[in-house]
């Protein structure tokens, strides 16, 4: 019987059915690798992203984030305009607390950074421990206390 010699392996010439369709997979097997290889290498054209679509806080490039108080852990996306916090439904950051009034506080983008303004919460705003009365801007890092019994921490 003769031999075919190929990779320091010896195959008999007169292969049976089996080895033949066992060549035929290893093959098949080898071509679909290579196909995969190349499709990951392969330069991505742009794909339409409305079907995957990231949590808002995810998207979002600033979040007020809930340190302590009701919804402890949650973060909260700030918009790019004008974020309102309070115990409002309707509000963006609404929190449901005894001592945050509905319309408690509001956040707004500037260009320089961010803006924390009192709306008149009766149990006041916080920044750091000092209650402030009128608009200071705030970093991320900065704690914002609702009343003493909410705190968020501004990060981006």
């Amino acid at each position: 019987m003769d031999t075919i010699t190929f990779s320091r392996i010896a195959w008999p010439v007169d292969w049976g059915l089996l080895q033949l369709a066992l060549l035929g997979l290893i093959g098949l097997v080898g071509l679909l690798l290579l196909a995969a290889l190349v499709a990951a290498l392969r330069p991505r054209k742009w794909e339409a992203t409305s079907h995957r679509v990231a949590s808002p806080a995810a998207q979002a490039d600033a979040w007020l984030w809930v340190r302590s108080g009701p919804g402890a852990g949650a973060q909260h996306p700030v918009a790019h305009t004008t974020t309102l916090i309070g115990s409002a439904p309707e509000a963006q950051v609404s929190i449901p607390h005894a001592q945050v009034s509905p319309h408690h506080a509001s956040l707004s983008r500037q260009e320089g950074g961010f803006v924390l303004q009192d709306l008149g919460g009766a149990a006041g705003t916080f920044v750091n421990g000092h209650r402030i009365t009128e608009a200071v801007w705030v970093r991320p890092g900065d704690v914002i206390s609702l009343g003493g019994g909410v705190e968020l921490v501004l990060q981006a």
